[in-house]
């Protein structure tokens, strides 16, 4: 039971990618939606445009 099986592995690394992309997609919502309601929210639109120009 020392080892990890290639099958065990890969269960893991999955339900962690499943975890974590969930977790960045409620990150994005949660400051997507500060700045829809906040005065400053001017500034991070600028700072998008900068990175696409």
């Amino acid at each position: 039971m020392g080892e990890i099986h290639t099958f065990w592995f890969l269960v893991v690394a999955i339900v962690f990618a499943i975890i974590f992309g969930r977790l960045g997609t409620m990150l994005r919502e949660q400051i997507e939606k500060a700045n829809a309601n906040s005065v400053n929210g001017s500034k991070f639109k600028r700072l998008k445009t900068n990175k696409l120009s």
